[in-house]
């Protein structure tokens, strides 16, 4: 039975590509601001206000000053479209008309590949919404950032060339040349259309010199752009980009592989079977299997030592993903080797060179960075589902193909949809608490993207820089677990607050966002990570972890004993433990569900005394008291530890801890001391840890190792 393909697609064809793709997006045109919307639609903003300076406009992002220039190192074009969705004449319904726009490019990625599969082989409407329903195109089809306009214009570009290479169109040519110009400034790794147009005029006008009229216009359009802009701001704004890449201190190509080739193969997985039984030539199937064979290296091998490996079920898709992902780059590699010019390189060098680009030249590898390449994967995966080798299977395949994608595609925009929706919901609650609860002291936004978006809108307070020690007590901060780059109290990660700050902070309440729905595209709990890798590498896991966990941190009045601990005497009683590296002031963990207490920290038996300390009338000491989490978590050996209070000599204070044998004493246990006999004196204060003896077996080594922290102790009058 011949499958052979029409010379080109009808325009019911193209219609309906154009139509299925445009309403897949438009589905969820009510999704929230999020992730790094926030950051085009601010400077839509900043271009409608004053667009001769934009680059010089600054904000704050992870506590630090950036202006446009550094903090958004794309080209131009999409800011520019956004900024017409901003204008007064859509008011209120300005996000929408910017997730309208994006449904229209994403449309028009869909007609572009369907216009192009038939001159590579493939069914119109199989490869247009094999790429348009995708778990990674129809999530990103819902967001205001560049991905998706990128793409549609690459697409189009190529889509148009082929059409005028053919037919000897001019005007299509020419408008491959204005659209490859568009895909290169709107993402700057787009200006790889060129080379593509290269090997297109190669491929599809067979050499002719009017062929390469898209290359030609499309160059001259950008480098013109690259001279005004040179003109202007002195360098070019390639250079500007450029920049911006070099500072970042570390690309992670591990990870940034990983998540490629898993978006890859999560993309593919429905048409998997068809790779299975269609692959035709020794050459195609070798490779292949080579790439079947790396990937299932990388599954055992470096994704299952990495932090964010996926378990239980999803550790099978991650495995399925990075399988397929490499079977399906070694299948398009091999069939470029059996022809030097021809359409099997042109697919290979979109699919591979893309990859490439991800895994090398991002620096936040995600599944996200992978969607370039994804249409290129859709054009493969439709000619091998209407492949000759199985003309029975020609017809259930890709209809099979084509349902899964859907269901997979839908519950992935679905789960990014809910999970969009957090930051809108908690806006108008804080801002309801700030005319109640809040209404004394100051309400500080420490974090950004969706979460900060939001809050601002929402008029409820100002986002905080690191340098800043201006909150004062009764004031409080809000912060967001998945939008803050701050794992703690602020005193670690990239949204670091000012020491003095850190000390004041306690967190006063949490509100987690759960939800019932199976599927999350980027969560760290449960290793996907669509937006970052650090998340995770998979761009789909099933999983009901929680949205975010939203915290309020209630600033203080400082405490007084640990903000003279510089001034304390310190004694290490371990052998070659200096009292620098035994005894410190820190966040302290003493369980996963407990509050993490600004601390006194012992790691090995010591003692720290303040000198002349004053006791209050009626005066009480009280602190909580904990060993570390990790004395469990990690079995770690050692013995029990003995807990002590000195005034002077005179011990008020002591108790035994071993979280190691004894349940009971794992978490945070609250004291109080009574210290009225000694109100009016000013006495010497001292905090000790000693070790019980050592269990039988406890390593030589181990045998000092206590782990104690006295967390937020206070001397004050009973209340």
């Amino acid at each position: 039975m011949s499958t052979a393909e029409p010379r080109s697609a009808t325009r019911l064809e193209l219609a309906l590509a154009f139509a299925l793709a445009c309403a897949a997006s438009l589905c969820f045109a009510d999704k929230p601001v999020h992730q790094d919307d926030w950051a085009y639609l601010r400077v839509a903003d900043l271009l409608l206000r004053d667009p001769l300076h934009v680059f010089e406009q600054t904000t704050l992002y992870k506590g630090s000053s950036v202006d446009v220039a550094s903090g958004v190192p794309h080209g131009p074009v999409w800011p520019l479209l956004v900024a017409l969705t901003r204008a007064p004449l859509f008011g209120a319904h300005a996000l929408l008309a910017a997730h309208a726009l994006t449904a229209l490019l994403h449309g028009l990625a869909g007609l572009a590949l369907a216009s192009l599969a038939p001159r590579v082989g493939a069914r119109p409407l199989t490869a247009a919404l094999l790429y348009a329903w995708s778990p990674i195109a129809w999530v990103l089809a819902g967001n205001v950032m560049t991905d998706v306009p990128m793409v549609a214009f690459l697409c189009a570009a190529l889509a148009l060339a082929a059409r005028g290479c053919q037919t000897g169109s001019r005007s299509a040519l020419v408008g491959a040349g204005v659209l490859a110009a568009l895909a290169a400034l709107t993402r700057y790794h787009g200006l790889a259309v060129f080379p593509l147009l290269a090997l297109a005029g190669w491929v599809f006008g067979a050499g002719r010199l009017r062929s390469f009229l898209p290359l030609v216009i499309g160059l001259a359009l950008v480098g013109a752009y690259f001279a005004l802009t040179r003109a202007w701001l002195g360098r070019t704004d390639a250079e500007r980009a450029s920049s911006f890449l070099l500072v970042l201190a570390r690309i992670d190509v591990l990870g940034c592989a990983l998540a490629c080739v898993a978006a890859l193969g999560f993309t593919a997985l429905p048409a998997l079977p068809a790779l299975a039984l269609g692959a035709r030539g020794a050459a195609r199937s070798a490779c292949a299997l080579l790439g079947a064979a790396a990937g299932a290296w990388l599954t055992f091998g470096p994704a299952a030592e990495r932090g964010s490996a996926a378990v239980g079920l999803n550790a099978w898709l991650l495995g399925a993903s990075l399988i397929g992902g490499a079977a399906w780059l070694g299948l398009a590699l091999g069939a470029a080797l059996q022809r030097r010019i021809g359409v099997d390189l042109l697919l290979a060098c979109w699919l591979g060179g893309f990859a490439i680009a991800a895994i090398v030249g991002v620096p936040f590898g995600c599944s996200r960075y992978a969607l370039p390449a994804l249409p290129a994967l859709a054009l493969c995966m439709a000619r091998e589902l209407h492949s000759a080798r199985f003309p029975r299977l020609a017809r259930v395949l890709p209809v099979a193909a084509l349902v899964l994608q859907f269901l997979v595609g839908a519950l992935a925009a679905e789960a990014d949809r809910r999970a969009a929706r957090v930051y809108p919901e908690y806006a108008a609650k804080a801002q309801a608490l700030r005319r109640s609860a809040w209404s004394e002291g100051r309400t500080w936004i420490w974090g950004d993207i969706d979460f900060r978006w939001y809050l601002e809108e929402a008029g409820v307070g100002r986002v905080i820089a690191s340098a800043s020690n201006e909150p004062e007590a009764g004031d409080r901060l809000l912060k967001s677990a998945v939008c803050t780059s701050s794992p703690d109290d602020g005193s670690s990660g990239d949204y670091r607050l000012h020491p003095e700050l850190v000390r004041r902070l306690r967190v006063s309440d949490e509100q987690i966002f759960r939800d019932r729905y199976p599927v999350r595209v980027h969560n760290a709990y449960a290793g996907a990570g669509l937006y970052h890798v650090d998340a995770g590498i998979l761009p789909f896991a099933v999983s009901e972890a929680d949205h975010d966990r939203i915290q309020v941190w209630e600033v203080q009045d400082g405490n007084a004993l640990l903000e003279a601990f510089n001034g304390a005497e310190k004694e290490s009683y371990a052998k070659r433990v200096s009292s620098r590296a035994n005894l410190r002031v820190e966040r302290y963990f003493a369980g996963v569900d407990e509050d993490q207490h600004l601390s006194l920290a012992f790691t090995f038996p010591g003692r720290v005394t303040w000198r002349d300390v004053e006791i209050p009338a009626d005066g009480e000491l009280v602190f909580e008291l904990a060993e570390h989490a990790r004395l469990v978590e990690y079995s770690e050996p050692g013995p029990g530890s003995i807990a002590r209070v000195r005034v002077g000599a005179e011990v008020v204070f002591e108790t035994q801890l071993d979280s190691r044998r004894r349940a009971a004493d794992r978490g945070w246990r609250a004291f109080r001391v009574d210290l009225a006999r000694h109100a009016g004196q000013r006495v010497a204060l001292t905090f000790e840890v000693g070790a019980q003896p050592a269990p039988p077996g406890c390593p030589a080594e181990a045998a000092e190792y206590v782990l104690v922290g006295f967390g937020d102790p206070q001397l004050r009058s009973r209340p």
